[in-house]
């Protein structure tokens, strides 16, 4: 089922180690045998068994081994309480550090009627001439993003004109 296939995907997402997780149990197995030898040089020099034990609560790598984890399995959840399933930790990871999100227009993440944001020209353009053209040339096109176009040019009051020839190219768009 479609529920079962979810939760298969989610076990998945947490049974992978991102890369977080991998580089704190690098450090850890690094760090434990510096810790245990560092313990081992405190008893050795003061004579005191306390005094090893003191350098082990101190310095254990525990805290760094299990948070990590942690933090990722806690993301992971939030985001899934939420309806998004991420493949893993790592991918988590990736998209904390990402600045742009760019999303497909079939409507799988989105209401499937995309709206124009921003007309951006080169400078010394005029944002209204560049759109009013572009949704005269769109008009006659049943795409999605088309529709988009001639929408904003209606709520910008820009009149657009009907073209006389039109030609329009799956994948390349019209002209």
């Amino acid at each position: 089922s479609t529920y079962a296939g979810i939760v298969r995907l989610a076990e998945e997402a947490t049974s992978r180690k991102a890369p977080t997780v991998r580089l704190a149990d690098r450090y850890a197995a690094a760090f434990v045998p510096f810790t245990l030898a560092l313990a081992g040089l405190g008893w050795l020099l003061s004579g005191e068994f306390i005094r090893a034990v003191a350098v082990l609560v101190v310095a254990t790598p525990c805290p760094l081994l299990l948070a990590t984890p942690i933090a990722i399995v806690s993301g992971l959840s939030r985001v899934a309480r939420r309806g998004v399933l991420v493949r893993d930790g790592g991918s988590l990871e990736v998209l904390g550090r990402a600045r742009t999100l760019l999303v497909d227009k079939t409507g799988t993440l989105t209401a499937g009627r995309p709206r124009v944001a921003e007309t951006v020209v080169a400078p010394g353009g005029d944002p209204d001439e560049v759109l009013r053209l572009a949704a005269s040339v769109e008009q006659l096109s049943p795409h999605v993003l088309a529709a988009a176009l001639v929408r904003q040019a209606g709520d910008r009051g820009l009149r657009l004109v009907t073209p006389t020839e039109v030609t329009e190219e799956p994948g390349r768009g019209v002209t």
